[in-house]
């Protein structure tokens, strides 16, 4: 009886200690510091949904928060007063914030380093002002709050189909993290990044049938949309970007896919279209990066990165963010929007 225990004991022990080193090895993995604990990286806000915790390097969730004391991601602001600064503020949701990448990685931070191999005799700043859940209501407000004691001469406002009037209702209904839900067995269970790693290739395995599920989704949620899309979209828009050239900057729209929108001929593109009709309409610079993504994906081949992280529908590589920063950089160029 005493050896059976024994051996029950040293077994329950190995498989706890072989648990936690994989649990470590799929930390190690993720983008940030090794953390073994995570740490709730949102204060609530009753306009904005949330915000970061300013000052802060934390994880959450298989996501790395490295936040200055603004409470934007990246590292701290220049001096308004650095001579021949010239600031671009991006503001969006998950997409311009870099779910799932390092900061270093994502489009706002690689815009940066190719701003400034060009403008040499300039000091360039990109200001990631974007947080995951946002829409473009919150991108609004955000404006307001934060945009003009920036002093930006560039801002870039990053939209995808949920992000829409309307549209980000029916398609993507979302209530913000509470720090409270931490405290519940399931949400305890959630932080494992053992667990966050066989969801996501559960859900990578599934892909297809997931971008059918929601292309049908897409459909459906757009048709009392669609009735007065133009209106709606331009109704929400219109004020942003008359606030943002009141303050002297100058606005664009970025347009980021999801992948189903890609890989499915028959997805709905109008979002897309409406958004384009709009910008041309306020004579806002627009860009899509449908046609780019959509080349790269049909010359795939084996030994190519993937454009789109493992398990999700939206979130792009660090190839994919490259991509974007180009594109960015090559538009500003064309409309001769670079001091």
């Amino acid at each position: 009886m005493l050896k059976a225990l024994k051996r029950i004991t040293l077994c329950t022990l190995l498989a706890a200690l072989t648990l936690f080193i994989v649990e470590l090895g799929c930390r190690f993995l993720e983008p940030g510091p090794l953390r073994l604990k995570d740490q709730f990286p949102y204060i609530a806000d009753e306009q904005l949904g949330q915000l970061h915790l300013p000052d802060s390097d934390l994880s959450w969730r298989g996501e790395h928060f490295g936040i200055n004391s603004h409470g934007f991601r990246g590292p701290e602001l220049k001096d308004d007063s650095t001579p021949k600064l010239f600031r671009v503020l991006c503001i969006g949701d998950a997409l311009t914030f870099g779910s799932g990448l390092e900061e270093s990685a994502s489009w706002p931070r690689q815009l940066e380093a190719l701003l400034q191999d060009q403008l040499e005799e300039h000091v360039v700043e990109v200001i990631n002002l974007a947080v995951n859940g946002w829409s473009g209501l919150h991108y609004r407000e955000a404006w307001h709050r934060f945009g003009p004691a920036l002093v930006p001469d560039l801002v870039i406002l990053g939209y995808s189909v949920n992000d829409l009037p309307g549209a980000s209702a029916s398609l993507e209904p979302h209530s913000f993290p509470d720090s409270s839900a931490s405290e519940t067995w399931l949400t305890q269970a959630k932080p494992a990044a053992l667990l966050r790693h066989l969801e996501s290739e559960w859900d990578h395995r599934r892909r297809e049938d997931r971008w059918e599920e929601l292309r049908t989704e897409l459909t459906l949620a757009l048709k009392p949309w669609r009735l007065d899309a133009s209106s709606t979209t331009r109704e929400e828009l219109e004020p942003t970007i008359k606030a943002v050239r009141d303050s002297g900057a100058v606005p664009m729209i970025l347009c980021l896919p999801y992948e189903f929108q890609l890989r499915n001929p028959t997805a709905d593109r109008s979002p897309e279209s409406t958004l384009k009709m709009c910008c041309a309409g306020l004579e806002v610079p627009f860009i899509s990066m449908a046609p780019t993504f959509q080349n790269y994906i049909l010359k795939e081949s084996p030994g190519r990165a993937p454009l789109y992280q493992r398990g999700t529908l939206g979130q792009t590589t660090k190839k994919g963010h490259e991509m974007i920063a180009e594109r960015v950089l090559a538009s500003l160029e064309f409309e001769d929007l670079l001091p």
